[in-house]
């Protein structure tokens, strides 16, 4: 939050710099810009979401690319397809060169807009190690399907199949499956048309909005997007299953998972964190400005400076008192709202903030 108004005093200098005094009080002090509290109140857009980053600034350079340096009659040759090799490898490293781009103008702009603000609220839910699962997941449903439908169906129907569509539409898929699961509707009736007698959530933009992602490129798109459906459900199914305790030795059980959903700890390691953090994947956390001292706090005993010549008092600086912690959550919203599909502590965090509400932390949960 910003500092408060009494915690400034004006004074010469930079116009877009505030003055502060120090914590005891004196007349040393120090400049404070703006642009950090403003940027405190606005946090990154993917704040907590380095994968979704990534892909989207990888998508926003490969659709660049593509329309800037091929024709129209170029893209809709797959060249990438132009290959006789059917193995899996080569089908997995065909998916992810034409997942990196979109072929026109407003494929890109649309598409990109859809991703970018759906996956980030998606990467926050999961955490970025299991978002790198989900997204192994839907890339192996699709890769085994093309595999059967060169192995079973005609020719021509699994070129179709399998060479039409370029574009992250698979991932699109996969995005709708959760929306459509484990996004919960806050306003049931959004929107209603009386004389034909419908009610629509607000849920129904997010449902068009992908229908039209998955439109953009014909029915080939829509088909590449249901199995994108399938493999993200076949994720959360996954992830869902009832996890087995076991006894570490240490007298105390823990939970673990049937299958590994998170990235391990091995293979993170080994990656170069340093180097690439401070450029895509490691966000700072935002500044969040906290003053111990509030000026003027008991206004009834003191008069402001500037009333008249000699009839003001001295402004006095008093400790501002520390808040007393919130009340525990109930339960019973902890189970409302992890049945959502929330983390537990996610939720815990949420109903603190938010003075233990359920409306007002499910929508925080749903926001980032």
């Amino acid at each position: 939050m910003p500092p408060a108004a009494g915690n400034a005093v004006s004074g010469t200098g930079n116009a877009n710099n505030t003055w502060r005094r120090n914590n005891n009080g004196n007349a040393n002090l120090t400049p404070v810009s703006f642009s950090s509290a403003s940027s405190s109140q606005h946090p990154p857009f993917f704040l907590g979401a380095p994968i979704t980053k990534s892909l989207c600034i990888i998508w926003a350079l490969g659709s660049f690319w593509i329309i800037r340096t091929s024709t129209p009659s170029e893209r809709e040759y797959d060249y990438i397809n132009n290959m006789s090799n059917t193995s899996g490898v080569s089908l997995l490293f065909k998916n992810i060169i034409k997942a990196c781009y979109f072929v026109n103008p407003s494929e890109a702009m649309v598409g990109l807009a859809f991703l970018a603000n759906y996956m980030r609220r998606l990467e926050r839910e999961l955490s970025s190690r299991r978002m790198v699962v989900w997204l192994m997941t839907i890339e192996a449903v699709f890769v085994l399907s093309q595999m059967v439908a060169i192995a079973t169906l005609d020719s021509e129907v699994a070129y179709g199949f399998t060479s039409q569509v370029r574009g992250p539409y698979w991932i699109a898929g996969g995005v709708l499956y959760w929306y459509w699961m484990y996004v919960p509707r806050l306003h049931p009736r959004f929107l209603s048309l009386p004389t034909c007698g419908m009610v629509f959530s607000e849920k129904s933009f997010g449902f068009a909005w992908a229908a039209y992602v998955l439109l953009m490129g014909g029915g080939a798109s829509l088909l590449v997007g249901l199995l994108g459906f399938l493999g993200s459900a076949l994720f959360f199914f996954l992830l869902m299953l009832p996890s087995t305790s076991s006894n570490n030795g240490t007298g105390s059980n823990s939970n673990q998972q049937l299958l590994p959903m998170d990235v391990p700890d091995s293979i993170v390691n080994m990656l170069p964190w340093d180097a690439l953090g401070s450029i895509l994947l490691v966000e700072n956390p935002p500044k969040v400005f906290a003053p111990l001292l509030v000026m003027n706090a008991g206004r009834n005993n003191n008069v402001d400076i500037g009333m008249g010549a000699g009839l003001g008092q001295r402004r006095q600086w008093h400790v501002r008192p520390q808040p007393t912690a919130p009340p525990l959550p109930p339960p019973e919203a902890i189970a409302q709202l992890t049945a959502m599909g929330f983390g537990e502590q996610q939720v815990k965090e949420a109903l603190q903030a938010t003075g233990n509400n359920v409306e007002r932390a499910a929508d925080r949960l749903l926001t980032g």
